[in-house]
């Protein structure tokens, strides 16, 4: 069976900040994960650059996750380059 390769899908870009999707499992037949994103092309659930919306700190369960997503980068809590916050409960690397 062969081995596929995949890039994780871009959501939005906002601020120079690509936000990809995170497929369940990285499996694409599985879809993507409701609450994980990532900062890279390369993003996997399990990865160190991807993260679940509700360990932001501005994370509320009533706000929409692109609103979030956006308040975020606008923090400077997520960039291009990873996630930075003192409180971030991610295991996601922190820049």
């Amino acid at each position: 069976m062969p081995i596929g390769f995949y890039f994780a899908p871009p959501l939005f870009l906002y601020k120079g900040v690509t936000v990809y999707g995170v497929f369940v499992d990285d499996h694409t037949n599985k879809g993507l994960r409701k609450d994980k994103y990532g900062w890279s092309k390369f993003s996997s659930d399990e990865g160190q650059d991807s993260f679940d919306i509700k360990d932001l700190p501005n994370y509320q369960d009533e706000v929409e996750h692109v609103d979030l997503l956006k308040e975020a980068i606008d923090q400077g809590i997520l960039s291009a380059k990873g996630l930075k916050h003192e409180n971030l409960l991610t295991t996601g690397k922190a820049v």
